[in-house]
């Protein structure tokens, strides 16, 4: 670079034509180009592979709160809410479904994400054997924005003072101090069936650590 500023500007323009004077500009430090800002998230999410593929919705519906909870806090270290939720599946012919729910007041709240979620994957569940599960916040926005409530939805701020206290006692004793009961598989045979012989009832089979 300090070899092209002392170079004579005649002899880069034979050479270079009209980039000459960019790249002498840009070997002197001058560059007119506005800063670009960081950009900004378009979607945050988690997901988790399975070691033994899943296919009873009462095994993968735990699985799914626990990315919900991952969501909502990287949600709120990231100080933003979403307005959409998208679920995502993969089958074991590594073929890809995603549903996507749009139009949520805007949260942060694990309960309210998970909700929506809840919905797709039941409509999702209809015998296919599945590897991976993922779980998508979109349509971001401030989080000055989440969880306001209003008079259609007079339980937003409620959840949102619950998941507040919730999180503060993870934060002062450890992220096993409290325990929704939906993070965990139901348990009886029929319940907790994932079409794999042998499974222990009540448990889901082991996963990987979500992403």
């Amino acid at each position: 670079i300090g070899e092209i500023g002392r170079v004579a500007p005649e002899r880069l323009h034979a050479a270079l034509g009209r980039d000459a004077t960019r790249l002498l500009a840009l070997a002197r430090g001058e560059d007119p180009r506005p800063v670009q800002p960081r950009r900004e998230a378009k979607s945050i999410s988690g997901e988790t592979t399975f070691a033994e593929d899943l296919r009873a919705f009462e095994a993968l519906r735990p699985v799914l709160w626990r990315l919900c909870e991952t969501v909502a806090r990287r949600l709120k270290r990231a100080d933003l809410a979403a307005g959409s939720v998208t679920l995502k599946l993969k089958d074991r012919d590594f073929r890809l479904r995603t549903r996507t729910r749009s139009g949520l007041a805007p949260t942060q709240v694990a309960e309210r994400l998970f909700r929506p979620a809840e919905a797709l994957l039941r409509d999702s569940c209809d015998g296919t054997a599945y590897r991976l599960i993922g779980i998508g916040a979109g349509d971001l926005c401030a989080a000055a924005h989440a969880d306001r409530g209003d008079l259609a939805d007079v339980s937003a701020v409620r959840e949102a003072s619950r998941a507040a206290a919730i999180d503060a006692l993870r934060e002062r004793f450890g992220a096993a101090a409290v325990q929704r009961g939906l993070g965990f598989a139901p348990r009886g045979r029929d319940e907790a069936d994932t079409g794999h012989a042998g499974q222990q009832a009540g448990k889901a089979p082991p996963e990987r650590k979500p992403r």
